[in-house]
């Protein structure tokens, strides 16, 4: 055996007991994530709502700026990435404005839900940290 495998053996069996191999962690089932965003430069809001419908499914509503509701299906990858994919719909509304979602995390240890998206006009990526609503019914 090569020096280099039981170098790397060594690292992943340490790896396993700093959570580097830990499956991810899905947002709870029925949780509610709510943000505001203000962009003073425009003199508009735009309000983002995600709600985990389960494992693999959530609603995403937009009201504000852009209106809309949609159903999209997400998978958590590591390091807590999530990959979604938007509708051509939302896609398109989102084009005109010149906005694109660049991507998603969910935070666990602070139950926080985690979108960047790219605004054109702006030249600049938005990170939109919502934080779990539970005062919604």
């Amino acid at each position: 055996i090569s020096m280099c495998l039981i170098l790397a053996l060594l690292w992943l069996l340490s790896s396993v007991g700093h959570g580097l191999c830990q499956p991810p962690i899905h947002p709870p089932r029925g949780a509610e994530y709510v943000k505001t965003v203000a962009f003073p430069l425009l003199r508009c809001r735009q309000r983002v709502h995600l709600r985990v419908l389960d494992d693999k499914r959530a609603t995403l509503s937009l009201a504000g700026i852009i209106e809309h509701a949609e159903t999209l299906a997400f998978r958590v990858q590591a390091e807590q990435r999530i990959e979604f994919e938007l509708s051509d719909v939302l896609t398109g509304i989102m084009g005109r404005y010149g906005a694109r979602m660049v991507d998603a995390r969910y935070d666990a240890v602070d139950d926080v839900a985690v979108v960047r998206v790219r605004i054109g006009l702006l030249r600049m990526v938005v990170p939109i940290r919502m934080p779990r609503n539970d005062q919604i019914a």
